[in-house]
């Protein structure tokens, strides 16, 4: 079916006296250990901890049926040091909490828990032996939370790659972060295999993603899989209860 037709563009961020919403302490909390690893001086990261909570509260505050995670913060500060300003900022940030990250802003995390089953699902279709090594092993797909729920903003330690990823979500499909999830595990092929399904070894393998990602090939590689396993083709193939996920009534994904 075709696309449905592009959201109208927000308006300005709501004045100070307006950004007033129900999670405010947890986002004050949040913002104190943010920016701590995008190469600012110390003087400079403190004084751009205002503006982040300021981006964060002007958007809970115009959207009041979304619902604030910890790593949007993450989000939120990747779009700020690229945007120069918290005004500037706004309307990437509103856009990817209203689109790309809005079944994370929901009251609960169940939908993006299933929908994390579609990192396997793309696996199953595109490698069967490593789908087969993880869910031998009875590992979940939680390893990917963080991955999924900021691009990866708290995962890598490169500012400068943290964008490249960031350039190649917006300019894709809203689910392309799983596919670079799948395709990252395929990355580490050879380990998780040779782990034997051992739960431990495949998490420490996962826990900390190396700083010379080869990102290039891994967005080639999650381009290729897209095109060759498109989310109808793995949905098709996924358990109902994933399945789920991509046919809820209130679900962004659904329109895909």
């Amino acid at each position: 079916p075709p696309l449905p037709p592009p959201p109208p563009p927000p308006g300005p961020p709501p004045p100070p006296a307006n950004r007033q919403h129900r999670e405010q302490k947890q986002v004050q909390l949040d913002v104190v250990r943010s920016l701590t690893h995008v190469g600012m001086r110390d003087s400079e990261r403190e004084g751009r901890l205002g503006e982040l909570g300021a981006l964060i509260d002007s958007v809970l505050a115009a959207n009041p049926d979304l619902h604030y995670y910890q790593g949007f913060n993450d989000v939120c500060s990747t779009v700020l040091v690229v945007m120069r300003d918290a005004e500037s900022a706004y309307p990437l940030a509103q856009r990817l909490a209203t689109h790309h990250l809005r079944e994370a802003m929901a009251p609960n995390m169940r939908n993006v828990q299933l929908a994390l089953r579609f990192i396997m699902g793309v696996l199953r279709c595109q490698d069967r032996q490593l789908y087969e090594s993880i869910r031998e092993s009875g590992m979940e797909p939680v390893f990917a939370v963080s991955w999924v729920l900021t691009w990866f903003a708290h995962d890598m330690r490169s500012m400068h790659s943290i964008q490249r990823v960031y350039d190649f979500f917006l300019a894709s499909h809203p689910l392309m972060a799983l596919y670079f999830s799948a395709s990252l595990l395929r990355l580490f092929r050879k380990p998780l295999i040779e782990a034997r399904g051992d739960y431990a070894d495949m998490h420490a393998t996962l826990q900390h993603l190396p700083k010379d990602l080869p990102l290039e090939l891994l967005i080639r590689a999650s381009h290729r899989a897209f095109r060759a396993s498109p989310p109808q083709r793995v949905v098709s193939t996924a358990s109902l209860t994933a399945e789920r996920a991509f046919a809820a009534g209130q679900s962004m994904w659904r329109q895909y």
